[in-house]
């Protein structure tokens, strides 16, 4: 029907390249039509498992269109982005948001600089897209990690990405304890209300109900998920909830800074509607990744999900691309690569850190296997006493009981000491910022 009716369903498309365009977007669009029939459902049900195999499909196209474009040469990436957007390409300075943090400027208008910040775009995006994060992800303390995590990967980057060079006040107050925090608390809002209301998922037919308003609500409900059950990820109970809550981080970090770097490396404009598609769709697989990791961190699957497999692939493309091109294109010299080095540090103490936690923690299932104990990890929901308990019961020997209430000691502790180094860099930067007018530029005079 397409090829008999292209005058009339196509009527735009009299050069080569909106044919191009149009067979692209209709070829993609009969491939989505055979994924929505054929696909087999997966976990997720609302608003329909039809609606989730066509997203599955979108990222089996999005992963052929980044596993294409890693074959091209720049000018060839440029070439395909255009179909979508003609703007694509053309050079344009990055804005950097820390070469004034004065908050109170001398003037005529000395809270330009506050107004400019606050009535940003990325002020909205940043109070939805948490407001998103926290009904994908749905523990605060996970959320609380994201948040402050991507802060510090700005500060990390931001001597070769002048996006990410922000004053104290806006990675603290605006960010962090601001638009980020206010999307947490409105998100895990709605998942806490959603999941105290009592659905009828199943047996309420839309004619029973007699009322109007009560059909235009349950309609609605419809395409809502069918649970709004909290996620307690427990990432240090064992290494299999700790690899798996890594993966989750990972994906959604850096699906996070591939939005700003292949916007940087491809030159294209900030409002494209290239970024929006992009974005909806990363809401949609991230959703369903997500959503399979932690049905695998429970037990509830044997194996990973394929959206979880999918999604981390998707990642690794995207990052591969603006790898291949920023160094095909030598977008920065050799000693523009590193951070400072207090940056570096951080890391590297934060990963010995972490390294040394695991160490203690394995230390601790191997004390109590050598003492012919058991540990198990139980659910929250189980009816059973918790897992301390259980081990310490199977325990004859008492000196085994005092090394390993040690251990748990010292491995809260340490715990809780993994972030201190990365929390110290983002102090610092903040520092730069705060005591400095105008303040030094990132990647010179040590910082």
């Amino acid at each position: 029907m397409t090829i008999y009716q292209e005058d009339n369903m196509l009527p735009d498309v009299d050069d080569d390249k909106g044919r191009v365009k149009a067979g692209i977007l209709v070829s993609a669009s009969a491939f989505l039509l055979y994924c929505m029939m054929q696909l087999r459902d997966g976990n997720l049900l609302r608003p329909h498992p039809a609606v989730w195999r066509v997203v599955h499909g979108t990222g089996l196209l999005y992963l052929m269109m980044l596993v294409y474009l890693l074959c091209q040469s720049t000018s060839g990436v440029h070439t395909f982005l255009k179909l979508f957007d003609e703007r694509v390409g053309n050079e344009a300075g990055e804005h950097s948001y820390g070469d004034d943090c004065r908050m109170i400027k001398d003037g005529e208008d000395p809270y330009g600089n506050l107004r400019e910040q606050f009535f940003d775009r990325f002020t909205v995006a940043h109070f939805l897209g948490w407001t998103v994060k926290a009904i994908i992800l749905r523990d605060w303390a996970f959320m609380w990690i994201a948040s402050v995590l991507f802060e510090i990967l700005e500060v990390t980057f931001q001597h070769m990405y002048p996006n990410f060079n922000e004053c104290w006040w806006d990675h603290l107050l605006l960010d962090i304890f601001g638009c980020n925090l206010a999307g947490m608390v409105f998100g895990m809002y709605l998942v806490h209300y959603l999941q105290a209301y009592k659905f009828h998922w199943t047996g309420q037919r839309i004619d029973r109900i007699s009322s109007v308003f009560g059909k235009m609500k349950r309609v609605a409900l419809q395409f809502a998920p069918y649970s709004f059950d909290t996620y307690r990820w427990q990432v240090f109970e064992s290494w299999r909830r700790f690899g798996i809550g890594l993966s989750v981080m990972a994906i959604l970090l850096l699906g996070e800074m591939n939005a700003f770097l292949l916007k940087s490396t491809f030159h294209i404009p900030i409002d494209s509607n290239i970024n929006l598609y992009r974005l909806t769709f990363w809401v949609f697989i991230t959703y369903m990744a997500t959503f399979e990791f932690f049905r695998y961190a429970e037990g509830k699957t044997r194996r990973v999900g394929v959206n979880s497999w999918l999604a981390g692939s998707l990642v690794c493309m995207e990052t591969a691309l603006v790898i291949k091109h920023a160094y095909r294109n030598a977008m920065f010299e050799r000693h523009e690569i590193v951070p400072a080095s207090y940056i570096v540090n951080g890391w590297i103490a934060t990963l010995v850190l972490a390294i040394f936690t695991g160490a203690v923690k394995s230390a601790r299932k191997l004390l109590v296997w050598h003492a012919g104990g058991e540990e198990v990890y139980k659910p929250l929901n189980s009816p059973t006493k918790n897992q301390s308990d259980k081990t310490e019961k199977q325990l004859p020997d008492s000196n085994y009981i005092l090394w390993i209430i040690r251990l748990d000691r010292a491995f809260q502790i340490l715990t809780f000491s993994i972030p201190t180094p990365l929390l110290l860099v983002l102090a610092k930067d903040c520092y730069r910022t705060l005591a400095f007018h105008p303040p030094p530029t990132p990647g010179h005079d040590g910082w």
